[in-house]
C-alpha cells in the first residue's frame, strides 16, 4: 500500500504532469474472499450511505481505473462487475489469456502467467537437478502451473516426484503422509505462488518438515513470483532452517535491496500508515454500510528517497510505476483534449475524463514500453519480459542478501537466452557457506 501512496504523492506534487489535476483514490482490502471483493466493488461504484449503484447521491466520484493485484478467480470476479461501467481494469499481479480474450477492459501489467516456466526448467538443468517436487494453490492458476510445469519437466528429463496443492483461503490441505519419505527424499521444490496464496504455501512447508522425523536441510526453493517475498520474514514464518538457496525471478531493475533485519522495516511501515490516516467505524443511524474508513491526513509527511527506496524495491518498483504509467495515460488523454478543444475554439474548462474515454490512451504501446522495467510489447503485440536471476539467502537472525546469478533475456516471443555469471555463482556458495556456519555455532550456544 505504501508504494501506491508514495506514486500519488509523487504525482499530485510534480508540476509537469496532470496540470491542475490532483489524483485522489480510495484502498479497499478484500482479504482474499469472493464477498469483501463484492463489498468494495458496491462500495466503490455507489455514492450514497448505501451500496446502490446508479443512484448519484451526496460526494460524486470519478473512478476512471481500477488496480488489482488478484488470482484469475477474483479478478473475474471483478471484471464482471466493472465491464458494465467500462471502467479499465489494470492488473500488475499476473495476465492471464482468458482474461484478456474475454474483458476488453482489462489491462494487465506483467507478461502470461507462466511464461517464465521454460526459463525456470533451464535454470534446473543448468545445476543438473533431476528430483523436484511441485507445490501450488488449488485455483485455476495453480492448476494451470502443475500441467504446464509437469509437462516441461518430464519432456526435459526431470521427474516431479511430488504435486502438492492447498486451499489458500480455507487453508487446508490433503497431504499422503505415506509419501513422507518424498518429501525427505526431494531437494528442490518450485511453487507456484501468487500474492493471495505465498504465506499459506510457506506455512504448509514449515508443518510438514517439522513432522518429519528427522528435518531435513539443504533444500532448494524456487518462486514463480515476482516480487520481493522477504517482507515476509518478519513474521518468523519462514523455514529458514530448511532451505540454503531460494531463487526467484523478478524483472531486471538497477539492484537488489540489502536489508538488515526486516521487522525493523516492517514495523516502520505499520507505523507511517497508522500516523497518516485518521480512521473511525461507520455507525451512521442511516448508513448500512460497514467499514472501518480511514482518511489520508492533509499534512501527509514527505519520505527522503533512502527511506523510501527500501519500501518501493520490495516488489521491484511495480506498484509505484503501475500508478505513474496510468498517470501518464491519464495526462495525454487530458493534453489530447485540451488540444481539440484549442482547435476548435471553444475556451471553456476541460470536463473531467469519463472511464469510457480512457481506454485508447490505455492500448498503446507507450503505456506499457514506458511502465515497468524490463516489460514491453514484443512485435507481436504480446507482453514479455526480461528478467533477472536472483538467488536469495537468509541468514539465522533473518536478514537477508540477494545476488543476480544471471538472466533470462527474451528471443523472439517463444524462447529465451539463459545466461549464468559465474563470479556470482561463487559469491552465493560463499555465503551459502556462511549460513550454514551461522547456523551450526547457533546450535552449539
Amino acid at each position: 500500500m505504501l508504494s501506491f501512496l508514495f506514486a500519488i504523492q509523487a504525482i499530485d506534487k510534480n508540476p509537469n504532469i496532470l496540470f491542475n489535476v490532483t489524483l485522489g483514490y480510495n484502498i479497499y482490502d478484500n482479504y482474499f474472499t469472493p464477498q469483501m471483493t463484492s463489498e468494495g466493488l458496491l462500495d466503490l461504484l455507489s455514492e450514497g450511505e448505501a451500496n446502490v449503484p446508479n443512484y448519484s447521491c451526496g460526494r460524486q466520484r470519478n473512478t476512471v481505473a481500477v488496480l488489482e493485484a488478484f488470482g484469475i478467480d477474483i479478478s473475474i470476479q471483478i471484471s464482471t462487475m466493472l465491464g458494465t461501467y467500462k471502467i479499465p481494469q489494470i492488473s500488475h499481479g499476473f495476465d492471464s489469456q482468458v482474461m484478456s480474450d474475454e474483458n476488453p477492459f482489462f489491462y494487465p501489467m506483467l507478461p502470461a502467467e507462466g511464461a517464465h516456466y521454460q526459463g525456470m526448467v533451464m535454470l534446473v538443468l543448468h545445476f543438473r537437478w533431476t528430483l523436484v517436487g511441485l507445490l501450488a494453490p488449488d485455483t485455476e492458476n495453480g492448476q494451470q502451473f502443475m500441467r504446464t510445469m509437469t509437462s516441461q519437466l518430464v519432456r526435459n528429463g526431470i521427474c516431479p516426484v511430488l504435486s502438492q496443492t492447498f486451499s489458500p483461503v480455507s487453508r487446508e490441505a490433503k497431504i499422503e503422509w505415506h509419501l513422507f519419505l518424498s518429501w525427505r527424499k526431494i531437494n528442490v521444490f518450485i511453487f507456484g505462488a501468487d500474492l493471495s496464496s505465498f504465506s499459506v504455501g510457506i506455512l504448509l512447508l514449515n508443518l510438514v518438515f517439522q513432522r518429519l522425523m528427522e528435518p531435513p536441510r539443504g533444500k532448494v526453493l524456487l518462486f514463480t513470483i515476482r516480487w520481493d517475498f522477504t517482507v515476509y520474514l518478519s513474521k518468523r514464518s519462514f523455514p529458514v532452517e530448511y532451505f540454503h538457496s531460494i531463487f526467484s525471478f523478478p524483472m531486471q531493475k538497477n539492484q537488489f535491496a540489502k536489508y538488515g533485519r526486516p521487522l525493523n522495516l516492517y514495523s516502520f511501515m505499520r507505523y507511517y500508515v497508522e500516523t497518516s490516516f485518521l480512521c473511525f467505524y461507520t455507525n451512521e443511524a442511516f448508513s448500512v454500510k460497514v467499514w472501518i474508513q480511514c482518511r489520508q491526513r492533509e499534512d501527509l509527511e514527505a519520505l527522503k528517497e533512502e527511506e523510501m527506496d527500501p519500501i518501493l524495491t520490495r516488489d521491484s518498483y511495480l506498484i509505484y510505476n503501475t500508478v505513474w504509467a496510468v498517470a501518464r495515460a491519464l495526462n495525454a488523454a487530458y493534453l489530447s483534449r485540451s488540444r481539440n478543444m484549442f482547435k476548435t475554439g471553444k475556451n471553456m474548462k476541460t470536463p473531467k475524463m469519463k472511464a469510457w474515454q480512457f481506454h485508447s490512451f490505455l492500448r498503446t504501446a507507450e503505456f506499457y514500453n514506458n511502465s515497468i522495467n524490463g516489460v514491453y510489447l514484443d512485435e507481436n503485440g504480446k507482453l514479455v519480459a526480461d528478467l533477472d536471476i536472483g538467488n536469495t539467502v537468509i541468514f539465522p537472525n533473518y536478514s537477508a542478501t540477494t545476488v543476480t546469478l544471471g538472466r533470462l533475456e527474451r528471443v523472439g516471443s517463444l524462447d529465451f537466452k539463459f545466461m549464468m555469471n559465474q563470479d556470482a555463482i561463487a559469491k552465493m556458495e560463499m555465503l551459502n557457506k556462511l549460513t550454514v556456519h551461522q547456523t551450526s555455532a547457533r546450535k552449539l550456544d
